[in-house]
Parts: C-alpha cells; sequence; structure tokens
C-alpha cells in the first residue's frame, strides 16, 4: 500500500476506479503456464517473439525450439524451478552452430522480423543477440536475470532491435518478477475503457501494480502479474479472439 499512499490524488483516483472495475466485471487472477519455463533460454525466446503478434504464434515457436532440441519446456511450478534446468550459455551454443537465418527456418520455424521497417532483424537473430548481451554481464540463470533487471543489463537489452520496454517488462515478468507488467494493446485497452482516456505504457506500468496492492487487501493472491493476466482473459474473450488460453489457469500448450 505504500506506493498508493504515496500517489497523486489523480493516481488514487486512477487506482480506484481500476480496482472499482476489476470487481465490476468479476475479474479473478489469472496466471499462465508460460511464467513456469523450466529455464531461463526459453523466457529468452519468449519475449522478443511476443512483440507485435498474437501469442499462439509464439507458442509455436517456442514448442517448435523444444521439440528440436529435446529440452524440457514447464517446470512443475514457477516456485519449484529454481535456477531452471538449462543455462543461457547452452541456448547460445545451439544458436551459434548456423545462421540466424537457418536457425529461422530450421530451429524455430518462423522468419517473423523485429519490423516490417528496413532496419528490422529477424526474430531469430534478436533472440541470438539478446542472449550474447545477458551472457556478457553474467546472466545464465533465472537468479542471475532477477538479480540484475534492475539496471544491470536494462540497458543493453533495450539496445537489440525491436525490444523496448514492453518486451523488457514482459521478460522481467517471465524471470520471477511479480510486481511488473505488459503494457500491450490488450491491457492499454482495457485501461483506456477503465478511466475514459488514453492511458500510456508507462502509465499502465505505475498504475496497475498499484491496483494489484489495494486488491491484495482483500484476496492476497492479487499480483501485478496476475492483475495483467486477468485483464488480458477478459480482452480477449471480450474480442472473441482463439482461445489460446483457457481457464482461470492455463494449463496446455497448443502447438
Amino acid at each position: 500500500m505504500e506506493e498508493f499512499l504515496r500517489s497523486t490524488d489523480a493516481e488514487c483516483d486512477d487506482v480506484s476506479r481500476i480496482v472499482a472495475r476489476v470487481y465490476a466485471q468479476k475479474l479473478v487472477p489469472v496466471d499462465f503456464t508460460e511464467f513456469a519455463y523450466a529455464s531461463l533460454p526459453l523466457a529468452v525466446i519468449d519475449a522478443p517473439w511476443s512483440v507485435g503478434v498474437g501469442y499462439t504464434t509464439v507458442r509455436n515457436v517456442v514448442g517448435r525450439f523444444v521439440t528440436v532440441t529435446g529440452w524440457k519446456l514447464f517446470a512443475p511450478s514457477r516456485e519449484e524451478r529454481g535456477e531452471g534446468d538449462r543455462r543461457l550459455g547452452e541456448l547460445l551454443d545451439v544458436l551459434q552452430r548456423q545462421s540466424d537465418e537457418a536457425n529461422a527456418a530450421q530451429l524455430f520455424q518462423n522468419r517473423q522480423r523485429t519490423s516490417t521497417a528496413a532496419r528490422g532483424i529477424l526474430k531469430a537473430e534478436a533472440v541470438r543477440l539478446l542472449a550474447e548481451r545477458l551472457c556478457e554481464h553474467g546472466i545464465e540463470t533465472f537468479r542471475d536475470a532477477l538479480v540484475g533487471v534492475g539496471g544491470r543489463y536494462r540497458a543493453d537489452y533495450q539496445r537489440v532491435p525491436g525490444q523496448g520496454g514492453v518486451s523488457l517488462s514482459y521478460f522481467r515478468m517471465l524471470i520471477g518478477d511479480d510486481d511488473v507488467i505488459k503494457g500491450d494493446r490488450q491491457v492499454l485497452g482495457w485501461l483506456h475503457d477503465a478511466l475514459g482516456r488514453k492511458v500510456s505504457q508507462r502509465q499502465a506500468e505505475a498504475l496497475l501494480p498499484m491496483a494489484a496492492k489495494v486488491l491484495q487487501q482483500q484476496d492476497r493472491r492479487w499480483t501485478a502479474r496476475f492483475l495483467d493476466g486477468a485483464i488480458w482473459e477478459r480482452q480477449r474473450a471480450k474480442s472473441g479472439s482463439h482461445p489460446a488460453f483457457s481457464g482461470k489457469i492455463c494449463s496446455g500448450w497448443a502447438c
């Protein structure tokens, strides 16, 4: 609640309206299996690929990678995975055996780029570059990534083409930070409806964690990540999009 108490009157009003909308829509905390990846390398693949695409595509990409490599996909739970069963250097070993083009075609079977503009690179290349940058900072495991996320590698992460604040926030969620949200279009659309105005990514990343703290007073399961999941699921159901996630706890892998 400290953050809420230190907030401006306008922020307090926004948080109150967000909480009221959560109750009005009867949202419940939502978790997704992707947040229990068995190893850090899978989070490094997921985060860049998730930018600007439907999540079924990302699931397919990660699913193909573990099929080809034989790596474990999920840990029994987020809490039980520890440092993870694969190190980031192992991902680099796999990626550096062949070109980015070959990895896109054979390993990931997806040739999407970080942007349609001329400066866009293959997402397979973005994954390799991100893995290299993180390894340069000594990041090999979930624990390493969590310790360093505050600043140790933040700038280098965002220097990889296409990896801005949304990608970094989502990466933080994947590695175990429950106090951040991914300010993507689903979340921003919900906030627009809740507050009656356009909300920036930065504002979303400030308001939703504060709202989660308020919600925790009634239900301790609420975290910023679970609120993000609840909003995402609500927006997906509202739009009638492909049911990539189903139920309160996502428990399947649809490739």
